[in-house]
């Protein structure tokens, strides 16, 4: 803006149109006319609608950025539970070691099956409350004191039989948790449970057995956890954990976390969208790649690793088998970073998502963070850029929707407002070429920037989404704003401007008014900021342009007649015209600017129509398959 202020000051001085202060106006009008004022405005508005919208869905944006970030996603790396599942946990089978498997039902049960499940309940924390406050506890040890409940069984009555003397809580390394318990007659209980692979038990049969039911059972979509004790006759100490070489197996138990009801039609629209959707879950394999199938995360020819599978690939080479691998399994919160990494290697935009304290790094290291509002910690909360209050992955896919809406509207506002600009600019400079002068004053160039571009401009941020808009791959992450067609709309809009109003002036000021340079200067006036407004409706929308299309936005549809109806005031009401020097019209004038205005509309549409043959061809082929649905 500077440098052409001063390049405009300098052609007018140095061809001797304009004296030292009429040239600095000039300069400093161009100054006005390359400057999108209230564009910054507009962004700012566009992206807090955005996070408005988003909470109204569940999803809590705490860095405004993220919003046009997560329409541009084309990688969302989930956890499985509470996200992609219910997180409503039901033991719906087990296996007391040495027999078959059974189905929960309300029959009575053995003496070893009683102790199998007293065992269980005592080496949780979970209990139940009453009928109208939440129970406490994580999800998986609610199942299983609510599996005791359903056999008449009560764990506080078995802790008062054997107390709790030492805990060694789960984590995600080991993935087992155990407690020690003092028992009536004196002695020690330790009493462990967790994934069955990291549990090993003294039968030498075990591992062969517990295996191929472990397999039935995962095969099945179930989450499947070992039990078992060890006894001790003596106090062993601090270092129990340590001591725990003799375990006897109780059993296994089969648990259901079903998928949510809407979580498929999520990862189809997910789908739909260029968008990979990828499962990283704490289960084993089997029961991860049951659901993932399920749901529809993995499908033929696509693989599913564990975490020691993770381990032991470079990192060169999971980014080159990245794109193959869709279910993660048996994972540690350490192994999401490489995940992330390794997909934006591949140039690809990473949403993760993560509730835990050790699952801050990846959130902060994806591009798009998104933390539980429900299950997830204080530190991840904090870490994250979205918090969904539901912990629902389709809130994920809404949010997509809306930034998406959020970046194409910050796009066609920048369309709008920058070809005016330009339009200004090379009118400014080409009126000095040929000896012109200035042919708009600051204060003209001011209310079109403003008034007439800026008022609507601010509108577009409400604007809805378009039908087809999650049938269209996202951005690329180094694609220009220009790209898409948009640098060529921009031109062909500026260069329509430029030669209209150059002509309507050139008319106004040498043929119906000659040597009249404010009249020229009027009909230029009103061409250019009556004419930018009409065509707000062709860019507007990228599908063509029709009734509904100018009417979906009705508070923009009042900005354009309240604002168009200042205008036609300061050109029409003597003492305005005096103030924004400009000069009345006879009826063949206003017939000449009012059948101009129409011009820049009619060639926006035309063109984008031509475009929909082959930079908006995806554009097209969306709608179309949004009609179709």
């Amino acid at each position: 803006a500077i440098l052409g202020g001063i390049i405009t000051i300098l052609l007018a001085t140095l061809l001797h149109q304009e004296g030292f202060t009429d040239s600095l106006m000039l300069g400093v009008s161009l100054a006005i006319a390359a400057v999108p004022e209230t564009l910054p405005v507009i962004v700012t508005l566009s992206l807090a609608h955005g996070v408005q919208k988003m909470a109204k869905r569940h999803a809590i944006i705490r860095q405004v950025t993220a919003v046009e970030t997560i329409g541009n996603v084309n990688v969302i790396a989930s956890d499985k539970t509470g996200t992609l599942t219910q997180n409503r946990m039901t033991v719906t089978h087990f296996w007391p070691y040495g027999k078959e498997i059974h189905k929960v039902a309300k029959t009575k049960l053995s003496a070893n099956d009683t102790r199998f499940f007293k065992y269980l309940g005592l080496a949780t924390n979970a209990h139940l409350t009453a009928d109208d406050e939440p129970d406490i506890g994580d999800a998986t040890e609610l199942a299983i004191v609510r599996l005791l409940d359903h056999y008449d069984l009560s764990r506080t009555e078995a802790e008062q039989t054997y107390p709790r003397v030492a805990e060694a809580p789960f984590s995600s390394d080991k993935k087992t948790m155990a407690t020690l318990h003092r028992t009536p007659d004196g002695h020690y209980l330790a009493i462990i449970k967790g994934a069955v692979d990291r549990i090993n038990f003294a039968p030498e049969n075990w591992e062969q057995t517990a295996t191929a039911i472990h397999d039935q059972m995962t095969a099945q979509a179930l989450r499947v956890l070992a039990a078992g004790y060890q006894q001790f006759e003596t106090d062993p100490g601090e270092n129990w954990e340590t001591q725990l070489t003799a375990l006897q197996p109780l059993g296994l138990i089969g648990i259901i976390d079903p998928p949510r009801p809407e979580v498929s039609a999520a990862i189809r629209a997910a789908k739909q969208a260029g968008i990979t959707t990828v499962m990283i879950t704490g289960d084993h394999l089997g029961t991860a790649k049951a659901i993932a199938k399920d749901i529809g995360i993995l499908e033929s020819g696509q693989q599913a690793i564990t975490g020691h599978d993770l381990s032991q690939m470079s990192d060169e080479d999971l980014a080159a088998n990245i794109a193959d691998i869709r279910v993660f399994a048996r994972t540690t919160p350490s192994d999401k970073i490489r995940i992330v990494k390794a997909w934006q290697k591949q140039d690809a935009v990473v949403a993760m998502t993560g509730d835990g304290v050790n699952d801050a790094p990846a959130l902060k290291a994806a591009d798009v963070g998104i933390a539980m509002g429900i299950t997830g910690t204080d530190v991840a909360k904090n870490a994250a850029d979205m918090v969904l209050t539901d912990d629902n992955f389709a809130t994920i896919i809404d949010a997509v929707a809306q930034g998406r809406t959020v970046y194409q509207n910050i796009l066609k506002a920048v369309e709008f407002l920058i070809s005016v600009n330009f339009a200004q600019i090379f009118t400014m400079l080409l009126a000095v070429l040929v000896g012109w002068g200035a042919v708009m004053t600051p204060e003209q160039l001011l209310i079109v920037n403003v008034l007439a571009d800026g008022i609507p401009g601010f509108f577009l941020s409400r604007e809805l989404a378009e039908p087809g808009m999650m049938h269209l791959k996202p951005i690329p992450k180094a694609a220009s704003i220009f790209s898409n067609g948009l640098g060529k709309r921009v031109a062909v809009r500026t260069t329509t401007y430029v030669g209209l109003i150059l002509g309507i002036y050139f008319v106004g000021r040498f043929v119906v008014s000659p040597d009249v340079p404010s009249i020229g200067m009027t009909m230029l006036f009103l061409t250019l900021a009556i004419g930018s407004m009409l065509d707000i409706f062709p860019i507007k929308t990228r599908g063509r342009l029709n009734w509904s299309a100018m009417t979906v936005n009705p508070i923009l549809t009042g900005s354009l007649l309240l604002t168009m109806t200042v205008i036609v005031a300061l050109a029409t009401i003597a003492p305005l015209q005096q103030i924004f020097q400009l000069a009345p019209l006879t009826a063949g004038q206003w017939a000449i600017v009012l059948g101009a205005i129409w011009l820049p509309m009619l060639v926006v549409e035309t063109y984008k129509r031509r475009q929909h043959r082959h930079e908006l061809a995806p554009w097209r082929q969306a709608t179309l398959s949004d009609s179709a649905e």
